[in-house]
Order: structure tokens, then C-alpha cells, then sequence
């Protein structure tokens, strides 16, 4: 069998599932980075948590004395991209603090993963959910 013959047939196998070679990161959620305050007051020492059902990892983060904080985006390294359909984008960032959890933030849709957001939480003001587009009350609001 010539040397070349199973590069083409992987090739082509791959193409006929709608796929290409090329290795890259792929994003389940973005770089966060934000303000976590209660009452107009910096929270501090509080843990912000970025998840995906798309993985099974997950990335955190404390805030600091102004309340600030920055999550690294989940990513995870791919040898192949789709070419057909488009991908799935199901994240959430919570805020744990003091034994309760806050939903802070939720994005799910068609489309591709930002690479990085801005967010502004409070957690003494609760943002309703929106009807059709979400059934959960989240508490942080997207700056960029």
C-alpha cells in the first residue's frame, strides 16, 4: 500500500463527516472579568466560578479587596473544525459567597464563544428573568 494513500483516505473520511484538520483551542467560555459588589459595596474574598456543560472542567477565581476579579476562559486544544452547522455556546458564571450561591451570569445559544467579557455583579439587586429567553434570576450584568 503507497505511503500516501492513508493520509487521503483519513482525509477524506474526515471531509465526508463535514470536518478538516486543524488543529486549534476551542472555546466553551470566554475570559471573564469583572466587579462583584452588594449594596454599592466592593465584595471581597468571594469565589467566582465559570461552567460549561460542554466540559468537565471549570475555572475560578476570588475577588480581591475592590471587589474585582478575572476567571481564565475554558478552552481545550482540538485537531479538527467543524465545517458544517454551527457550534453550541451553554456556559455560566456563579459567585459563591458565605455557603450561598448566586447565579451571576448565563449565556446559551448558536454561535461561537467570546473570547473575553466584562461583567458587573451585584448581589443585592437580582435581574428578573426574561421571558423566552431565560427561566433564571441572575445577578450580573454584561459591561462590554
Amino acid at each position: 500500500m503507497p505511503r500516501t494513500l492513508l493520509p487521503c483516505l483519513l482525509l477524506a473520511a474526515l471531509w465526508s463527516q463535514g470536518c478538516a484538520p486543524a488543529p486549534h483551542r476551542w472555546y466553551f467560555a470566554p475570559e471573564i472579568e469583572g466587579l462583584v459588589v452588594e449594596a454599592d459595596k466592593p465584595v471581597a474574598s468571594s469565589e467566582v466560578r465559570l461552567v460549561s456543560r460542554h466540559t468537565k472542567s471549570d475555572a475560578r477565581g476570588m475577588t480581591d479587596a475592590k471587589g474585582r476579579f478575572s476567571v481564565r476562559p475554558l478552552r481545550q486544544f482540538v485537531w479538527v473544525v467543524m465545517l458544517i452547522g454551527d457550534p453550541m455556546i451553554d456556559f455560566q458564571v456563579e459567585v459563591h459567597r458565605d455557603d450561598r450561591e448566586y447565579l451571576g451570569f448565563v449565556m446559551t445559544g448558536i454561535g461561537y464563544t467570546p473570547k473575553h467579557l466584562k461583567l458587573t455583579c451585584d448581589l443585592s439587586a437580582p435581574i428578573p428573568p426574561v421571558p423566552g429567553m431565560s427561566d433564571a434570576t441572575t445577578y450580573c450584568r454584561r459591561v462590554q
